[in-house]
């Protein structure tokens, strides 16, 4: 079983979960995607809404229904670089598979609009 905690913190509207290993996660914003053609190239604009997803710890006190149920909530990272990123009106989107031997839960929420990236 790997160590409970890691350099990341993880809040959903101040509960603080417990994370294995690292999240991955984008900030959203304006997304642009180059399309190459025989005659020219062409940069495509698309909209992307912030998103964080990763793995937690199954403790004893994790309600994984609450979890799920989680609609517009404020989510936070904690980076080890001292950075914190508010994802906004965060809801739970994953599937949420559950590993009993690995003690592991996975989670997705995905926000509205662009994260905000607090500075230390």
């Amino acid at each position: 079983m790997d160590v409970i905690g890691g350099r990341h913190r993880l809040y959903v509207n101040s509960e603080k979960y417990y994370l294995k290993g690292d999240p991955t996660y984008d900030v959203g914003g304006l997304k642009q995607t180059e399309i190459v053609t025989p005659e020219k190239t062409f940069i495509q604009e698309t909209y992307v809404n912030c998103r964080v997803s990763g793995t937690i710890a199954f403790v004893p006190n994790l309600d994984l229904v609450k979890l799920r149920k989680t609609r517009n909530a404020t989510v936070m990272l904690e980076c080890p670089n001292g950075q914190t990123i508010v994802f906004p009106e965060a809801s739970f989107v994953d599937d949420q598979s559950v590993s009993g031997g690995e003690g592991e839960v996975t989670f997705a929420f995905s926000g509205s609009g662009e994260a905000k990236v607090m500075m230390p």
